[in-house]
């Protein structure tokens, strides 16, 4: 048996596994407050990021469950007595013993951190959901009515910072952050622990995206185009020196990659006008690759000259993606248990469910459950529970949504 073998639970860390990651993590957070606002509930949410967090992980508060006493004594020999110096240049300190710490680059060390923090669920209980990436956690409280919120608020954070403190964690103040979801401007809600005071703000960066009080995106949007405005003077002058294979490669890398940066989450809710604005800056770069400057050539010809999709387009091959890879995987469960609460599956085609969309407003379509309905239905090739490989999928998906590029 290895530490890979074993389950621990930790269902609400995104770090480090497989089929999890930042995107995943930010569409379960996005779920759970729409949910809860789709239900007339009171929504907040706060972040505690933990400093130095692998460094101060301590081998005397490492649970380690369900593993045989053998292995647990390896792991725990594998934290002890390590020592350390500091080289700069040809010289180099004296050597000097690590007290706490897990070694950052190694096989283990990611995977103990999440067991260190397994913790967390402590703090899990009706109206309360965690969501963790690495040492970046996030905390979803939802109740009935706001003087509910804001006491059941303050009990959890300061049994989370309690609990933090008892495992030799630091947290940093000047990065946690409090955001009430509320489509009124200017309403605060204050959090109080010890002589640490959250007052919330109009929005949040979670994880490189800007979640905003009511759930618009509008701010997000304003930052991505602003990422982009910056790199198109580089482009034009690229666009003189390399190829048109080697110019659209950089624009991937450099452009895309910023302009489209987690859009699963935070595209499809968009309004009509806000994913028109989005036209003009990713048809710049393509524009440019083809000498485009009279700006005479529809979008489909610029689609079909650049080989590169639609905003569209891209963005529901995107979500399409991640519902097959979520029920194929059953991971993240919080969003396969959804998915399964919203399947509908044919006696005729079991292969190609489908899925309602179950929300009471708009707000509740944000849920990622109640956004798959058309998408499923484009889906026409056999796709659920299939032993297809990632690129057969990749493959059929592109077909599916991109048949003007073939």
């Amino acid at each position: 048996m290895n530490l890979e073998e074993v389950d621990f639970g930790d269902n609400f860390q995104h770090g480090f596994r497989g089929n999890h990651g930042t995107v995943t993590a930010c569409l379960e957070i996005q779920s759970h407050v729409a949910t809860a606002m789709d239900n007339k509930m009171f929504v907040l949410m706060y972040s505690a990021d933990m400093s130095a967090a692998f460094d101060l992980l301590r081998k005397e508060n490492l649970i380690l469950p369900q593993i045989p006493n053998e292995l647990a004594a390896v792991v725990q020999n594998f934290l002890s007595e390590r020592k350390a110096f500091v080289q700069i240049g040809e010289e180099t300190s004296m050597v000097f013993k690590l007290p706490a710490g897990v070694p950052q680059g190694s096989v283990l060390g990611p995977k103990l951190f999440s067991i260190y923090t397994k913790g967390l669920e402590k703090i899990k209980r009706d109206g309360v959901e965690v969501v963790a990436y690495a040492d970046d956690s996030y905390v979803i409280c939802s109740a009935r009515s706001k003087a509910e919120l804001v006491s059941l608020a303050n009990t959890t954070i300061n049994e989370h910072l309690d609990w933090l403190k008892q495992v030799g964690m630091v947290v940093n103040p000047d990065k946690t952050e409090l955001v009430f979801f509320t489509k009124q401007e200017n309403e605060r809600i204050e959090l109080t622990y010890n002589d640490l005071k959250l007052v919330s703000a109009d929005s949040m960066n979670v994880l490189g995206i800007t979640f905003d009080h009511a759930l618009t995106w509008n701010h997000q949007l304003k930052c991505a185009i602003q990422k982009c405005q910056r790199l198109k003077p580089a482009l034009q002058m690229l666009s003189k020196k390399l190829s048109r294979r080697e110019f659209l490669q950089v624009t991937t890398a450099h452009y895309f990659s910023n302009l489209y940066y987690c859009s699963e989450v935070w595209y499809p809710p968009l309004s009509c006008k806000l994913k028109k604005s989005i036209n003009l800056i990713h048809y710049f770069p393509l524009r440019l690759s083809v000498k485009d400057f009279a700006r005479k050539l529809s979008y489909k010809k610029l689609d079909k000259l650049s080989r590169r999709a639609s905003p569209f387009d891209l963005n529901e091959f995107k979500v399409a993606r991640c519902l097959i890879n979520f029920s194929n995987n059953s991971a993240p469960f919080s969003l396969f248990q959804d998915l399964l609460v919203n399947a509908v599956v044919e006696s005729r085609n079991p292969t190609r469910p489908w899925f309602l969309d179950t929300s009471r407003t708009r707000i509740g379509h944000q849920s990622f459950c109640n956004r798959v309905t058309n998408i499923s239905k484009r889906l026409k090739f056999e796709w659920y529970g299939r032993p297809r490989t990632k690129e057969d999928i990749r493959a059929n998906l592109k077909r599916t949504f991109f048949p003007y590029l073939a």
